[in-house]
Parts: structure tokens; C-alpha cells; sequence
């Protein structure tokens, strides 16, 4: 399990959030995180991601 810093400067999306963000479907968020493209944590039962680690996925071209 991966200890994350909590930042209040961060911003956090829900997997409906990303997908919005995104434009793309549930299932297509669910095989990213499964094939290690994007991380997610995990807090009471539910998922979130890091906007700032999308945003360097998508400029690197990992997206």
C-alpha cells in the first residue's frame, strides 16, 4: 500500500469525476488502473484520483 500526503492544494476526482474530466468511460478508467497507466487511492470505500498525476499522464502521452 502506498502512503500518500494528504494536500489540501490537491485536487481529488472521483472515477465519475475523471470520467467528465476525461470524456471517456468507466470501463476504460477500470483498465488504466489495472494495467498500471494511472494510480488511484483507495479511502472508505472509495476511489480517487490525483488530478495533478492525471494532467502529467495526459501531457506525457501515457493517455
Amino acid at each position: 500500500m502506498t502512503a500518500v500526503k494528504i494536500s489540501k492544494n490537491r485536487k481529488w476526482l472521483t472515477k465519475k469525476d475523471l470520467m467528465r474530466y476525461l470524456s471517456v468511460s468507466q470501463r476504460t478508467v477500470e483498465n488504466w488502473v489495472s494495467s498500471g497507466l494511472i494510480r488511484c487511492y483507495r479511502l472508505g470505500g472509495r476511489v480517487f484520483f490525483d488530478q495533478d498525476e492525471i494532467d502529467q499522464c495526459v501531457l506525457n502521452g501515457g493517455l
